[in-house]
């Protein structure tokens, strides 16, 4: 990848927002496009990202939508949600050629449609960390650990080069050589975090705060082992 390649982060949620205000702050040509919009749009926005009680980050980012691209010429990262899979990998198809592309999303067989519609690099994320609206464009990042990458199609040099590329001090990134256990392990911890948040009336952050609360949901996910 070259210094003036573009890293392409679509959809604009929490997770694709953070992470390109990480990655603008590491010098890097950051545009996110907006995958359930297509109306041809343009426009710059000042994101924030809460770190800790004592720092936030800023940066102005380009937000876009994808006719306004011929082709998609650097990383793509797919940070959307897993229903516009389909939709979104037959649109895209044409554009990305030979960019690697990588998944960032939860749950099993996201990556089904971007092999049906023939994209030639394919990657799968598994994220360590949440990121959660606090007011407009302004978000609470915390990181857990290192994200994985793994290969669905591709080659390790480029695994690599990702994970380089995307790795900031606030956001870390490592290659792994079989991502799919990880895939299952955090598939089900999604279902019993999003059983047991629910039951308790409070957010996931529950599980750093409150002992007896891991340890039901530590439980549960030794049962399911």
């Amino acid at each position: 990848m070259k210094d003036q390649d573009t890293i392409y982060i679509i959809g604009a949620g929490a997770i694709g927002k953070a992470l390109a205000v990480f990655l603008k702050l590491k010098n890097k040509k950051v545009i996110i496009i907006r995958g359930s919009v297509d109306d041809n749009s343009n426009i710059t926005e000042d994101i924030e990202v809460e770190i800790s009680s004592s720092k936030t980050l800023t940066a102005t980012i380009e937000v876009s939508t994808a006719s306004n691209f011929s082709t998609l010429d650097g990383i793509i990262l797919f940070t959307n949600k897993s229903f516009g899979n389909y939709q979104l990998s037959q649109a895209l198809s044409s554009k990305c050629q030979n960019s690697p592309v990588v998944i960032l999303q939860n749950g099993l067989d996201v990556e089904q449609p971007f092999i049906d519609n023939g994209f030639s690099q394919i990657y799968r994320t598994v994220i360590f960390a949440s990121s959660q609206p606090v007011a407009p464009n302004k978000f609470r990042f915390k990181p857990v650990e290192p994200s994985p990458i793994g290969i669905i199609k591709g080659d390790t040099h480029t695994q690599e080069m990702i994970a380089r590329e995307l790795t900031s001090h606030y956001f870390e990134f490592i290659s792994v050589q079989n991502i799919l256990p990880l895939i299952w392990t955090k598939t089900i911890v999604n279902c019993v975090f999003n059983s047991v948040c629910p039951l308790l009336e409070t957010d996931n952050g529950i599980f750093h705060r409150d002992e007896n609360a891991l340890h039901i949901a530590t439980g549960v996910i030794a049962m399911a082992d």
